[in-house]
């Protein structure tokens, strides 16, 4: 009898942890809707067993270029990336149940072209990088997830050599560290990438006034985005303008740069725009997007120490890659080809790190950022 009712626990368990596991992924997908090909934020229903997407909603908000989603999956944040006063933050409820989402705040960004936002775990602060503003806006989050008005806010100045998009401060991104510890900034028109110290239990003021470290990138590199690795105290940048990858080791108190590599193959000569960059969370392989004429997703191997080897670089099979996103299992990467209107889902082979068309195409209006709930 004993045997039976452990057989029937597992047989149990399995039919659970299968029902489970084929469960479909809800993406929201944030798009420019200035070109008229999206409304707003897409909240999508991909089943990864039988290849289809479903749209369940689409919640009307202006240019909701980057996505934000809290640590208890309640709340997600958006940044409203106009180029004018109309620049905006948004807070709204994730009303699972019924696939939308409810807005339960908004507010004036203090900063042009807002363009990323982050929140730290306890849902206290939320920070945006404003990139034609040259700033980092604090915003502190209230018990029922709404947006307060501004606390702090980081100015920053100065410029670089490319005079076409560098003629001043860009903040692009704002990204807190894994230990909550510190708040990064990139700076494309600066070519620097800042260190605040963040203290997540503040009253108002969470950062500190002047930077605790900075590091000063190849002049005209621009950098953008940053990951981190999952267990060692590395910072990989990768920097626009020169579509490149910078490997940065980080005590605390200073950097020490040991690579940097190219994010196109050896001849090309085209336009680049590198945009984001990701870490598998084993730590083995790193991925960065590069958009102008190169259309591709440079695959890394990830030895050790830390440090990165090429190994491929794939076309995206869509135009202007600026975001993609590796799903909670590992196994796939979607990537928003912007101005070709889609989402192009690779399976990804975690003995190898090599990526390969599924053939499942996402259908969305100027995609640019995907966030997995």
């Amino acid at each position: 009898m004993f045997k039976k009712k452990i057989y029937l626990l597992i047989y149990c368990s399995s039919i659970i942890l299968s029902s489970y596991t084929q469960q479909p992924y809800q993406l929201l997908v944030g798009t420019y809707t200035n070109a008229g090909r999206s409304a707003g934020i897409h909240w999508i229903s991909w089943d990864t067993a039988t290849k289809q997407a479903i749209t369940k909603s689409v919640t009307a908000v202006a240019d909701p270029s980057y996505l934000c989603i809290s640590n208890n999956k309640k709340y997600i944040y958006t940044v409203s990336e106009y180029n004018n006063e109309k620049a905006a933050v948004h807070s709204y409820k994730l009303k699972q149940k019924e696939y939308r989402l409810a807005e339960t705040e908004k507010q004036e960004a203090l900063g042009e072209a807002p363009c990323y936002i982050s929140v730290t775990k306890n849902n206290r602060f939320a920070f945006i990088a404003n990139y034609n503003g040259g700033s980092v806006t604090v915003f502190p989050i209230q018990k029922n997830g709404a947006l307060g008005a501004a606390t702090q806010r980081i100015q920053q100045k100065g410029s670089s050599i490319n005079t076409a998009r560098q003629e001043k401060s860009h903040a692009h991104a704002a990204v807190i560290s894994k230990d909550e510890r510190f708040l990064f900034i990139q700076n494309l028109g600066t070519d620097k990438l800042s260190v605040y110290r963040l203290d997540v239990n503040a009253k108002k003021r969470p950062l500190s006034s002047k930077p605790v470290a900075v590091w000063k990138a190849k002049p005209g590199s621009g950098p953008r985005h940053i990951c981190f690795h999952p267990t060692k105290s590395i910072i990989y940048s990768v920097n626009e303008l020169y579509a490149t990858v910078s490997v940065l080791f980080f005590d605390g108190k200073k950097f020490k740069q040991r690579q940097e590599l190219s994010l196109p193959d050896t001849g090309f000569s085209g336009k680049n725009g590198a945009a984001d960059i990701h870490i598998s969370a084993d730590g083995k392989f790193l991925y960065a997007s590069n958009r102008g004429d190169a259309n591709t997703i440079s695959i890394f191997k990830v030895d050790k120490k830390g440090l990165l080897e090429k190994i491929a670089v794939q076309s995206t099979l869509g135009k202007t890659p600026r975001n993609f996103s590796l799903d909670p299992s590992g196994k796939f990467l979607l990537v928003a080809n912007q101005n070709s209107d889609e989402i192009v889902v690779f399976s990804r082979n975690t003995i190898t790190g090599l990526l390969t068309d599924t053939g499942t195409r996402i259908k969305v209006g100027s995609p640019v950022c995907i966030q997995f709930l």
